[in-house]
């Protein structure tokens, strides 16, 4: 009988933010994947490892997705890496491939996800906290209520040349992966006039906050989000907090070694 290849999501970093079934999932299964060439610096193995030590002790499949926008690369990795995947289940092991987040949102396990169901193999999901939920957490901001609306936006997404029109209808608006296009978006929202927030790391112990897009770093790390919403006059009493705040936890390091599109891997 073939193996199950499970895509676990770890959450944003945080281990008490694990879910029970994915920590029991990882306890019985033999084999992990990784989308790192570095176990030391994937933020989900490592987040995984610190509740789990003995996960140390587990094989490890090494499955690294470089910054690339080349797609025929990235189509000809996501076969090749089904078919090692393949080999394992064959076997009869079942496999915990671990990623950030929710394994449903912009993670490259959905790439592999889908190449196995396809060739007839078995694979499930196993959700995950996503980074902007807890962000909104570490907030405390409410992130839609009533009839408002969500909108999850990957930088990459946007237009060229961003203007405040864009932002101007209601809801809460969550910007993902914007490393690269923070600038923009920092004055499109200060001239929107939206309520805005930051935080980088969110989970671990380089965690920042800031609040304000005018008080926005320019170059903000990769594993960074920022929400919005329209702004009805109570921001300021909505965030009730300094314009920038940092905390340190007992949680993993930020990872560098992990990302999450299709350009970048997860």
């Amino acid at each position: 009988m073939s193996g199950t290849l499970y895509g676990i999501g770890t959450g944003p970093g945080d281990p008490e933010l694990l879910t029970i079934k994915a920590l029991n999932i990882i306890r019985r299964t033999n084999i992990l994947a990784i989308p790192s060439e570095d176990e030391e610096r994937c933020l989900a193995y490592r987040t995984v490892r610190k509740i789990l030590p003995q996960t140390g002790n587990k094989q490890l499949l090494k499955l690294p997705f470089p910054m690339t926008g080349d797609k025929l690369d990235l189509r000809n990795r996501h076969r090749r890496y089904a078919d090692i995947l393949e080999e394992y289940l064959d076997a009869g092991s079942d496999v915990a491939f671990l990623t950030i987040g929710d394994p449903s949102v912009y993670s490259t396990y959905g790439y592999l996800h889908r190449i196995l169901l396809e060739d007839g193999y078995a694979a499930q999901m196993v959700s995950g906290i996503p980074s902007f939920c807890a962000a909104a957490a570490t907030l405390g901001e409410i992130l839609c209520e009533g009839e408002e609306t969500l909108e999850i936006i990957p930088a990459a997404a946007l237009p060229d040349s961003l203007s405040d029109t864009s932002l101007t209808a209601g809801g809460t608006k969550i910007f993902m992966k914007v490393s690269s296009r923070s600038a923009d978006i920092s004055a499109a929202l200060k001239k929107s006039g939206r309520c805005a927030s930051m935080v980088q790391n969110c989970g671990s112990r380089e965690e920042k906050i800031y609040r304000g897009a005018g008080n926005f770093p320019d170059n903000p790390g990769y594993f960074t989000i920022i929400l919005s919403r329209a702004n009805d006059g109570s921001c300021t009493a909505r965030t009730g907090r300094s314009s920038s705040d940092s905390r340190r936890r007992g949680t993993p390091e930020s990872g560098q070694g992990e990302q999450t599109d299709d350009k970048k891997g997860r």
